[in-house]
């Protein structure tokens, strides 16, 4: 019998059939301690397909995902692939997924200089006075310190009178 004493429907079709016989469904189902499998996750090979290519993970590991351009497979993480299929795509010329992965520069705390103003953050990495930059309402806004200062005060009166007007009972 099956795990449980149950047979499969599949089994009872092929039965009444007249395709098995009880006796070669029993012997199917007979497990032996060391023939019944382990414990094992199933294993999933994930594909998906992007601008006409497929891109495979049969690892399940996040960064492990292949493609295979112009007979030549590459392996790496999804959104560098995808870059080198843009890249293929656009000039067919392979370039490696590990040419588009973006090297973090180091700037030293002591180089940089931080002011809020008004609950904003203004940043200065170069030292120099036109060095400072901010993002003000989702647009970075580069300049002197002064210069970026009165461009919030600006977009901060703005915001009030927009907010003053919509406040307002219409008459």
């Amino acid at each position: 019998m099956a795990r449980g004493g149950s047979v499969s429907i599949i089994d009872n079709i092929l039965i009444f059939l007249g395709l098995r016989s009880k006796k070669q469904i029993n012997k199917k189902h007979e497990w032996d301690e060391e023939q019944q499998p382990k414990e094992q996750l199933p294993r999933y090979t994930k594909r998906t397909f992007y601008k006409g290519y497929y891109l495979e993970n049969s690892s399940g590991d996040i960064d492990n995902w292949s493609v295979r351009i112009n007979g030549k497979v590459m392996t790496g993480k999804l959104d560098l692939l995808q870059k080198s299929i843009n890249w293929f795509c656009d000039t067919k010329k392979l370039l490696p997924p590990e040419s588009f992965e973006v090297k973090e520069i180091e700037v030293s705390s002591s180089d940089r200089l931080d002011i809020e103003h008004h609950g904003y953050r203004i940043i200065n990495d170069s030292s120099q006075s036109n060095g400072w930059y901010t993002v003000i309402n989702g647009k970075l806004v580069k300049g002197t310190e002064t210069l970026i200062k009165e461009k919030i005060d600006e977009y901060l009166a703005y915001k009030l009178s927009q907010e003053q007007k919509q406040n307002e009972p219409m008459a």
